[in-house]
């Protein structure tokens, strides 16, 4: 149980965006804008400094807090090893879709969550232009709009339908699991803030949001970081569901760069991991996939390194 209301983040939240975001979003200047690692990986002044005056914000809520911020990990990726330390840790993600933000649409938002011992124990997901904010507390539930969320019954795989990440397009099409399979949506981008609230509401977010109907999954084939995912993986467990990665282990915040399988409850998610493993091994052979701090995982391959986890043939571990 948290020792403070968690308004007191939701508010927070909303006074850098008052105060930063908001002002700059349809309002950047290119020089404003930069990469990161590439094009599609982009950093605004907004996202700089709302995560610089939410860090003191949070660290005053929380007395002897520490702060993971998105920004400061590009800087320095070694602070990720406070996830690992005694002190309870922020996770920031000042702008969710920084992509959208900079082209002045409105699919992003603001993403925290509270860790610590690697446990997350809160997480807020705020959407800055209907002021919207779903919030999940270990323990108390989530909610989103004054509705305590739950995620959709888990039913067999055909009757099932959700969100399957980009990478797995193509391997799911040509190497299918035994039997009939799940129902797709197969957009190539799903901004986290706004995916895990569809996903349990099926709410339309905003004007013009194109979101599908509430669904049942989500799948990646990797690239989880915990700013994107920590707070939507709680508010999933809150509401009846499960998220694992592809070695069917439980979601934890330090597990970078990780493919995950979100579904309603354990079982459900190992239905999917078993049925996609065949496209999920076929993806793996024609991709190197990075792995940020440096693991022992990582093994030298060809042409570069290549990430060799155990697949979802794996002995089952207890939810």
């Amino acid at each position: 149980m948290l020792n403070f209301n968690p308004e007191q983040v939701t508010n927070a939240i909303r006074e850098v965006g008052q105060n930063i975001i908001l002002p700059r979003w349809r309002n950047l200047q290119q020089h404003e804008i930069s990469e990161k690692t590439g094009p599609h990986d982009l950093v605004t002044i907004a996202d700089k400094e709302a995560e610089r005056d939410l860090t003191p914000m949070l660290q005053n809520i929380l007395p002897g807090s520490v702060v993971l911020g998105e920004e400061g990990v590009a800087a320095d990726p070694g602070i990720l090893g406070i996830l690992q330390g005694k002190d309870p840790v922020w996770i920031i993600d000042p702008i969710d879709g920084t992509g959208h933000f900079a082209k002045g649409e409105e699919d992003f938002g603001t993403i925290i969550a509270l860790v610590r011992h690697n446990e997350i124990l809160a997480g807020w997901i705020h959407h800055h232009v209907t002021g919207d904010t779903l919030i999940a507390e270990h323990g108390a539930g989530a909610y989103f709009r004054g509705e305590k969320l739950r995620v959709l019954a888990a039913s067999a795989l055909p009757e099932m339908h959700g969100a399957l990440g980009g990478r797995l397009h193509d391997p799911v099409e040509r190497y299918p699991g035994a039997g009939e399979g799940p129902k797709f949506d197969r957009r190539k981008s799903f901004v986290s803030c706004h995916i895990y609230v569809a996903m349990l509401t099926g709410q339309k977010i905003f004007p013009g949001d194109r979101s599908p109907p509430q669904q049942h999954f989500r799948v990646t084939m990797m690239g989880s970081k915990p700013w994107d995912d920590a707070a939507g993986v709680l508010a999933l467990r809150e509401s009846g569901g499960e998220v694992i990665d592809w070695t069917r282990e439980r979601y934890r915040p330090d597990m970078y760069n990780t493919g995950i399988i979100a579904a309603p409850g354990y079982d459900a998610c190992l239905k999917l991991c078993d049925w996609l493993t065949p496209a999920y091994r076929a993806a793996k052979t024609r991709i190197i996939i990075p792995q940020h701090p440096p693991s022992p995982s990582l093994s030298p391959a060809s042409g570069g390194e290549e990430y060799h986890s155990a697949d979802c043939n794996k002995r089952p571990l207890s939810p």
